[in-house]
């Protein structure tokens, strides 16, 4: 289906209760919208699904969704995708274009499902979001209560905007989760993957997300690396908006050019309308930035980092405004502690014992003393399993518990045991 042109959807509009689209093995391209949906407009209760060796790509839309738009509790799914390079990816919501949201556009209740499987993710990938003046969202922007999207084995990779959002804008309540599945996949540590979104105007923010107005993101068991922006290279998380991570890969996200003039968090918020961020089991490693934490503004926020592994160049925290953060840290690996604020518990500053830092390999080695050091008394503990979908709390026979039996950063030692299914 393509070369056609309208208002509320270039390509197809879907509308009302009764009204189901199923797409398999059909490609959507270059078609344009002068306001809504380039490839496909879906309203009212609708319900879309995408699946099979189908693609929805090179259309545009004037206002948003550059390649799907969903409104009023529309219901979209897709499991297209592919694990080829992003410049030759060939299934999946990929290389649209609209003012905002350039992949995909949700507001008003819409959902969206991304799910994957063992072979290939679910992908959107190569969008761009064109406005330099307002909120962008380079592959998805979401808005509104109860507007969501589930990301199951997705790839959320090399979408861009020019102000905010060069992965997503999640905006005004609305809620996004993101993790894998626990079986083995394609590419073990990148089942889930949220990669090489870039914000490309000058004090752009959000290199992978910009997320606002009490709005709720849970991203777990995913690989969050090579994101670019000149401010809050990951993350930027603003009024009352909560963030938790929990057993992601953070790598290499900087800024553009100066790799002390950005952050990678921002957590920003008028009086009483502070950020949010919980960071449990994370393993942050070679990225660049003048600061991990940025708390900015008369906000109190509230950051909790717990059995994370933060091997940082500069500072942990850097705080300017209110002095009165929530802040708490405990069985963490750091490289500096005297930025540290608030309730500080177990802190090391030796080095946490990779595999193969220079190759990449940042599982923790026989040897680590990340193994059976930390337990889940002071904060609300896992959701999910970890990176590699192995059960957290495994108890090392080989290994005295310092704290507990759970083990630091992102990834579960299980010592020598061979897995069925996984040989990692």
């Amino acid at each position: 289906l393509y070369d056609n042109q309208g208002e509320l959807g270039g390509g197809i509009k879907v509308t009302g209760n009764q009204a189901i689209l199923n797409l398999n093995n059909v490609i959507i391209r270059d078609n344009n919208s002068s306001l809504h949906g380039g490839g496909i407009y879906c309203e009212d209760q609708a319900t879309v699904n995408i699946f099979g060796a189908s693609a929805i790509k090179d259309n545009t839309a004037l206002a948003s969704g550059g390649g799907v738009y969903g409104k009023t509790a529309c219901e979209l799914s897709n499991t297209s995708g592919d694990i080829d390079p992003v410049s030759e990816a060939q299934y999946g919501i990929i290389s649209n274009k609209a003012w905002q949201g350039g992949g995909v556009f949700l507001e008003s209740a819409a959902t969206l499902a991304l799910t994957g499987n063992n072979e290939h993710p679910a992908s959107v990938a190569f969008n761009t979001s064109l406005t330099d003046a307002d909120e962008g969202g380079g592959g998805l922007f979401l808005t509104g209560s109860n507007t969501l999207l589930n990301a199951t084995n997705a790839r959320i990779e090399l979408n861009i905007a020019k102000l905010t959002g060069g992965g997503l804008v999640v905006l005004n309540q609305a809620r996004v989760n993101m993790n894998r599945f626990d079986e083995p996949c394609w590419d073990n540590n990148h089942c889930s993957l949220l990669a090489n979104n870039f914000v490309t105007g000058v004090s752009g923010t959000g290199g992978a997300m910009d997320i606002f107005n009490a709005s709720i993101v849970n991203i777990s068991q995913t690989t969050i690396s090579g994101n670019r922006s000149d401010s809050a290279a990951i993350f930027n998380v603003v009024t009352a908006s909560y963030l938790r991570l929990e057993g992601n890969l953070i790598i290499d996200n900087k800024h553009w050019s100066n790799t002390t003039d950005t952050v990678l968090f921002n957590m920003s918020g008028s009086t009483g309308n502070g950020a949010n961020i919980d960071f449990f089991y994370n393993t942050l490693v070679d990225n660049e930035s003048g600061h991990v934490f940025n708390l900015l503004a008369q906000a109190q926020h509230t950051l909790k980092i717990h059995n994370s592994i933060i091997n940082h160049t500069g500072l942990t925290y850097n705080q300017n405004g209110n002095n009165n953060n929530l802040n708490s840290i405990d069985c963490v690996f750091l490289s500096e502690q005297d930025s540290l604020t608030g309730n500080i518990g177990t802190i090391l500053l030796t080095d946490p014992g990779f595999v193969d830092s220079a190759n990449g390999d940042f599982k923790l080695s026989t040897g680590s003393d990340a193994i059976d050091l930390c337990d889940e008394s002071v904060f609300s503990g896992a959701n999910h399993n970890d990176l590699n979908g192995k059960k957290r709390g495994y108890d090392n026979p080989n290994v005295n518990n310092f704290l507990g039996s759970y083990d630091v950063g992102a990834y579960e030692n299980y010592g020598d045991i061979i897995f069925k299914n996984s040989f990692d």
